[in-house]
C-alpha cells in the first residue's frame, strides 16, 4: 500500500467490500466514488470466490491503494467483513456491498457528520430503482414484527413507520462505523452466513450504547442480488439466518412456532 496524501500518511478511511461473483460490480462501485474521497481511503476487497482471483488481479493490480485479501473458501459475508476490519489501517470503516454505487450528495458531508458524533453507526440513503430501499432499515426485529410483515407485506407502510424515528437497525449494504466500536461489540456474528448479520450487529451495538443513524448527506443505489446463484438459494439462506436470529434472542420455542405458522400460511395460500 502506498501513502495516501502528504497530510495523511495512513488512510483516514478503510473501505471494506466482499467479493463473490461480483468483481465487475466492485470495479463500478469504486469508480462511482469521488476522487477526493479515494485519496485518503484504502480499499480492502475480501475475496470469497477463488474463481474470481485472476479477474480481480487484472482489474486492480495497478492500483496500490486497493488490496485483495483471498479467503480459502466462501466464508460468508459477516466473516469476510470481520477479516477486512482486522486488517484495516484506518479508524473509520466504510462497509459497501459490491452492488452499491454512490449517486448523489456528498461523502465529505456524510463522513463529517459521522465523525462529529460519538459511538454511532451511520447509513446513507439507499435507493433501489427510483424509490428508497424498503427494507434498508427498521425497528427492533422480533417474532411479532416478522409475522406482521409476512401478513402485511406493505413496504410503503413499513418505510413510513421507520421514518418516524431513529431506526434500530440499518442495512449492511452501506454503513460507517468506527473500528474501535466494531471490535468492541465483536464485529459480525459469523454464524450468520448471509442475511440478518446487520440486524444482529445493530442490536448488540445498541446494547453497548451506540446510536443507529440514517444520514441524508449521501445517497447510494443498491442493485441487490448480484452475489446469489439462485432465488431458491437466496430464500434458504434467508430463512436459516432468520431462525438463527430468533433462536439467539427469543429461544427455540419461537423458532418452532414461526415454522408452524409459516406452513399454515403456505397451506392456506395453496388452497386459495
Amino acid at each position: 500500500m502506498g501513502t495516501f496524501s502528504e497530510k495523511h500518511k495512513v488512510p483516514r478511511f478503510s473501505l471494506i467490500t466482499v467479493n463473490f461473483q461480483s468483481a465487475l460490480a466492485i470495479s463500478r462501485m469504486v469508480r462511482s466514488l469521488p476522487p477526493l474521497f479515494l485519496e485518503d481511503t484504502e480499499i480492502l476487497i475480501v475475496n470469497n470466490d477463488s474463481d474470481d482471483a485472476p479477474l480481480l488481479s487484472r482489474l486492480f493490480r495497478q492500483q496500490e491503494r486497493i488490496r485483495v485479501i483471498d479467503s480459502v473458501r466462501n466464508v460468508g459475508f459477516g466473516a469476510a467483513c470481520n477479516r477486512g476490519a482486522r486488517e484495516a489501517q484506518a479508524e473509520t470503516l466504510l462497509f459497501l456491498n459490491p452492488d452499491t454505487r454512490f449517486v448523489a450528495g456528498s461523502l465529505a458531508a456524510w463522513t463529517a457528520e459521522f465523525l462529529s458524533s460519538e459511538r454511532s453507526i451511520s447509513a446513507p440513503i439507499v435507493m433501489h430503482g427510483q424509490q428508497e430501499e424498503a427494507w434498508g432499515s427498521g425497528k427492533v426485529v422480533s417474532p411479532a414484527s416478522i409475522l406482521l410483515k409476512n401478513i402485511f407485506p406493505c413496504t410503503r407502510f413499513w418505510s413510513w413507520y421507520v421514518a418516524l424515528s431513529l431506526p434500530d437497525w440499518i442495512s449492511g449494504a452501506a454503513f460507517m462505523m468506527r473500528r474501535s466500536d466494531f471490535m468492541e461489540v465483536g464485529g459480525f456474528d459469523e454464524r450468520f452466513f448471509l442475511y440478518y448479520e446487520d440486524v444482529d450487529l445493530c442490536r448488540r451495538a445498541q446494547q453497548a450504547g451506540l446510536t443507529i443513524c440514517r444520514s441524508r448527506q449521501a445517497v447510494f443505489e443498491h442493485h441487490g442480488g448480484l452475489s446469489h446463484s439462485s432465488h431458491r438459494g437466496k430464500k434458504q439462506a434467508y430463512f436459516r439466518s432468520q431462525d438463527l436470529y430468533v433462536n439467539k434472542y427469543y429461544g427455540s420455542r419461537w423458532v418452532s412456532l414461526m415454522r408452524f405458522l409459516s406452513r399454515v400460511r403456505a397451506a392456506i395460500f395453496s388452497w386459495i
